[in-house]
């Protein structure tokens, strides 16, 4: 990805608890991991929307603690996130809008 340094890689790879060794496979990652890491791809190079689909399918609690810090800081800095959740705690902890789909419409 353009404009994107190896220590911004890094830090990110850091901030969200993954393995920063090139030597590190993905297909010995848990479910977890993985999902951490799919996270990691889509606000990497903090866009100005970022859409994440189920980000705390898999997370433990001290992860998605960490996501939620994490979102507010790329809220802060001017970046959209559209999310769909069914974790409710989680949708209130950083939505500053909801919108729930119900049998196909938008309540």
């Amino acid at each position: 990805m353009p404009g994107v340094t190896d220590d911004a890689l890094l830090d990110l790879l850091t901030e969200f608890d993954l393995p920063t060794s090139r030597s590190a496979k993905v297909r010995h990652f848990s479910l977890g991991m993985k999902q951490k890491l799919g996270i990691a791809q889509a606000v990497l190079g903090k866009s100005e929307l970022i859409v994440l689909d189920e980000p705390t399918n898999a997370l433990d609690a001290a992860s998605i603690k960490k996501l939620v810090a994490y979102i507010k800081q790329l809220q802060a800095g001017g970046s959209t996130l559209v999310i769909a959740s069914h974790d409710q705690a989680f949708v209130a902890a950083v939505a500053d809008r909801q919108l729930r789909v119900e049998a196909g419409t938008v309540r």
